[in-house]
């Protein structure tokens, strides 16, 4: 785990689970903004400073901007949750940059998700191991057919993407699965990303959800339902058991 040593939009400590190698670090979390500050308002890039980290600078990267808004329909009211991806990166070894995105200004706050790996700038070799660990999933809330399952397990870190068929009314609120050969010693924040998402806002639907000892787990999928041409999905990479440290040796 590292904490924050400042940043430029008015929020306060951040704390961030962390793994941290002479090729790489893999950042996990979640930073909820007021996007009323005078602080976030003045902010052309949003800029978060950490400890010293392993890598001088990073390629351009992604991570997940998600908002609420609330709707009224006649007789009742249905708040949905939707959000987009956002570029970030590594400016230098102390400074977390993520672009600002105003298109949920209006509503009040922003959550950012990182679930990110940001790998060194310059360097001419894969990052990524070439196997992929064989996952089982157990449904224990109903179940969903799934497809393009991804798992990547190595000492430290782990990366996790799934796809899942489109979601209907009939599903219900929450999402929980376990996920059998995944790593246990997992505590990480994720996204799960697809849908329309009725509000006349940019961007898709988006549920936050955590994956915790092998189970992922979304307890709201915020109005989250079927529509044409959109398959909801996870993305994640996640550092294991806390902060870990890799072969700092190996920076190029």
């Amino acid at each position: 785990m590292i904490h924050s040593t400042g940043n430029n939009f008015g929020c306060g400590p951040i704390a961030l689970q962390d793994f941290q190698s002479g090729i790489m670090a893999v950042l996990n979390g979640t930073v909820t903004i007021d996007t009323a500050s005078p602080e976030y308002a003045a902010a052309q890039v949003l800029e978060i400073t950490l400890p010293e980290l392993s890598i001088p600078r990073s390629c351009v990267t992604s991570c997940w901007m998600r908002s609420l808004k609330t709707v009224e329909y006649p007789g009742y009211t249905r708040t949905y949750s939707i959000g987009t991806a956002v570029r970030t990166w590594l400016r230098d070894s102390r400074t977390l940059c993520i672009e600002r995105l105003p298109i949920y200004d209006d509503l009040g706050s922003v959550t950012l998700v990182l679930c990110t790996m940001y790998a060194v700038r310059g360097v001419r070799r894969p990052v990524l191991p070439g196997t992929n660990t064989d996952l089982t999933l157990e449904y224990l809330t109903e179940e969903l057919d799934h497809r393009n399952v991804v798992c990547a397990v190595e000492d430290g870190w782990c990366f996790l993407h799934i796809c899942f068929d489109e979601f209907t009314s009939e599903f219900g609120d929450s999402v929980s699965i376990r996920l059998g050969g995944f790593p246990e010693d997992v505590s990480a924040d994720l996204c799960l990303t697809g849908g329309s998402n009725n509000t006349g806002h940019p961007g898709s639907a988006m549920a936050a959800g955590r994956v915790e000892g092998g189970v992922l787990t979304v307890p709201d999928l915020g109005g989250m339902s079927k529509s044409t041409g959109w398959t909801p999905f996870i993305f994640m990479f996640a550092p294991r058991g806390g902060t870990q440290q890799g072969n700092l040796l190996s920076n190029p």
